[in-house]
């Protein structure tokens, strides 16, 4: 059923040849943490910052970008997505030079422009995703390497954009 619904909602106005980029970012703290937890401290410096400029998620056995797209199938609000052709859904962190500021972003590719409640859920999603699946598995995968020094998984806000 779910693919005859998606398959109306997705074709209507649809041009296969145009992909619709819709981005879910915000700014994000960078933090240190001491290995057995007891002390941790905010990040500010510029340098260390742009550091994380560019990083995204890959995927450990295979070392390719994870697209979190592949999880919408798992979702009771979110499976229609998938099967519409939504894909992308990748997860990561750049410096935003005019804010001074490191930001963290999934980012997805819609066979068309989504409405408020598809953006809605698409939202609830990649805050599932940054809370408790991915993004706090990266962090935590960086401060691994990075002597405790992370972003965290989630933004403190997050802006939505729509761009063909």
């Amino acid at each position: 059923m779910f693919s005859y619904i998606s398959k109306l909602l997705f074709s209507k106005d649809s041009n296969k040849d145009e992909r619709v980029n819709v981005s879910f970012a915000g700014p994000v703290l960078v933090g240190w943490q001491s290995y057995d937890g007891s002390e941790s401290r905010e990040i500010k410096d510029l340098e260390t910052l742009q550091k994380f400029d560019g990083l995204k998620c890959k995927d450990e056995s295979t070392n390719e970008v994870e697209e979190l797209s592949v999880y919408l199938q798992d979702g009771k609000d979110t499976a229609y997505f998938y099967e519409a052709g939504v894909r992308g859904g990748v997860l990561g962190y750049n410096y935003n030079e005019e804010k001074k500021q490191l930001w963290i972003s999934i980012d997805f590719q819609s066979p068309r422009k989504l409405n408020r409640k598809e953006l809605n859920d698409l939202k609830n999603f990649c805050e599932g995703q940054w809370y408790d699946g991915a993004g706090s598995g990266f962090s935590g995968e960086i401060a691994d390497h990075n002597d405790g020094i992370s972003p965290l998984g989630h933004p403190s806000k997050v802006y939505v954009t729509q761009a063909p």
